[in-house]
């Protein structure tokens, strides 16, 4: 019998690796950290936003919604986009 799919993300920065079990919370902050904003996933890159976006698990699926900074999000070389039409 298997057990319940694990859904983790993995990041890659600067040649570390961090692992975060997705499963433990409903919404995870992405960003790049400062004394007012402290995100549950830290990026370091000058190309992150303070406040770059969200994963959000929603009816158990999980999604992640772009915040429309400067540098936007990109995913396997393709753009994100909020609007499903662009």
């Amino acid at each position: 019998m298997y057990g319940k799919k694990e859904n983790n993300l993995i990041i890659i920065e600067n040649g570390q690796l961090t692992s975060y079990m997705l499963d433990n919370k409903n919404v995870w902050e992405v960003g790049r950290p400062s004394k007012e904003n402290i995100p549950d996933i830290k990026l370091h890159s000058a190309t992150v936003s303070r406040r770059h976006g969200k994963f959000q698990n929603l009816d158990g699926e999980w999604f992640y919604l772009d915040y429309n900074g400067k540098n936007g999000t990109v995913y396997s070389t393709c753009e994100t986009s909020a609007n499903p039409d662009t």
